[in-house]
C-alpha cells in the first residue's frame, strides 16, 4: 500500500508528500530496529537472571554435598585413626582386630570430592551473559570459579597420590572371596557389584605392626582424607561468603 501511494506521487511530482512518505519509511524502520533491540536486551537480561539463579542453587548444592560427605567420612576417619593406633601399638585385643579389619577396607578407597560448576562456568564463559554483569559482580563470578577449579585439581592430584599407594599392595596384605568386601558402588550407584573383595591380613596384628611400611600406609590414608575434607570444609566456606556477597540467603542450602 505504502509502495503503491510513493509510486503515485512520484507520477504526480508531489515531491512534498514523496518526503513524508520516505520519513515515514525511515522511522518505521527506525521504530522496528529499536523494538528488535529492547526484546533482545530484555532476552538477554531474562537469560542472564535465569542463570544467575541456577548458579546459586548449583552453589547451595556444592554446600550441602560438601556437608553430607564430611558429616559421613568423619566418624569414619575417627575410627580410622583409632585402627591407625592399634597397629601404632600393637594392640591386640578382639576390639583392636575388629577396628584394624574394617580399617583395611577403608584403604582399599580414596576419597575424592567433586564439586558442580556447570553453571558459575556458564556465567563466566558466555559473551551474551557477560555482557549482563557488573563488573563487581564478574569479579565475584570469576573469582568462584578459579577457586573451585583449583580445588578440584588439589583434590584429584591427591587422589592421585593416594591411588597410586593403594595400588601397590602390601606384602602382608591379601583379599577374600568376592562379595567378602563393602559395596561401595552399590552404595554409590544402587548397582550392586560383583566383586568387591574384603581386604585381609595375611599375619597376626602382632606381626604386622612390627612393619613399618604398613604403619605407613595407614598413616598416609588418614593424612589424605583429612587434606581433602579441609578442601571440602574450604570449599563450603568460600560458598557461603559467595553467597553473602551476592546478598542470597546462605540458609537456604539445605532442602535444595
Amino acid at each position: 500500500m505504502l509502495l503503491r501511494r510513493v509510486t503515485q506521487h512520484v507520477k504526480d511530482q508531489n515531491w512534498f508528500a514523496v518526503g513524508i512518505d520516505f520519513v515515514i519509511v525511515v522511522f518505521g524502520v527506525f521504530i522496528g530496529i529499536q523494538v528488535a533491540n529492547w526484546n533482545d536486551a530484555q532476552s538477554d537480561r531474562s537469560a542472564y537472571l535465569k542463570a544467575h539463579d541456577r548458579m546459586v542453587a548449583e552453589v547451595r548444592r556444592n554446600i550441602a554435598n560438601q556437608e553430607d560427605v564430611i558429616e559421613l567420612v568423619r566418624s569414619r576417619l575417627t575410627e580410622f585413626q583409632q585402627a591407625t593406633e592399634d597397629l601404632r601399638l600393637c594392640h591386640t585385643d578382639s576390639e583392636a582386630e575388629e577396628r584394624i579389619s574394617d580399617a583395611l577396607d577403608l584403604l582399599g578407597t580414596t576419597l575424592s570430592p567433586s564439586f558442580e560448576t556447570t553453571a558459575i562456568n556458564t556465567l563466566t564463559n558466555s559473551e551474551r551473559l557477560l555482557e549482563q554483569q557488573s563488573e563487581q559482580l564478574r569479579t565475584l563470578y570469576f573469582e568462584y570459579a578459579r577457586f573451585l577449579t583449583t580445588r578440584q585439581k588439589w583434590s584429584e592430584t591427591e587422589s592421585a597420590v593416594l591411588n597410586e599407594q593403594v595400588g601397590q599392595f602390601h606384602p602382608l596384605l591379601s583379599v577374600d572371596k568376592p562379595g567378602t568386601g563393602p559395596d561401595w558402588l552399590g552404595a554409590m550407584t544402587e548397582r550392586p557389584s560383583l566383586s568387591n573383595r574384603k581386604i585381609i591380613l595375611v599375619a597376626g596384628i602382632g606381626d604386622a605392626c612390627k612393619d613399618r611400611s604398613l604403619l605407613k600406609m595407614f598413616v598416609e590414608w588418614e593424612i589424605g582424607t583429612d587434606y581433602q575434607m579441609g578442601l571440602m570444609q574450604e570449599v563450603i566456606l568460600k560458598s557461603e561468603r559467595f553467597l553473602e556477597s551476592l546478598g542470597e540467603p546462605v540458609g537456604a542450602s539445605r532442602g535444595i
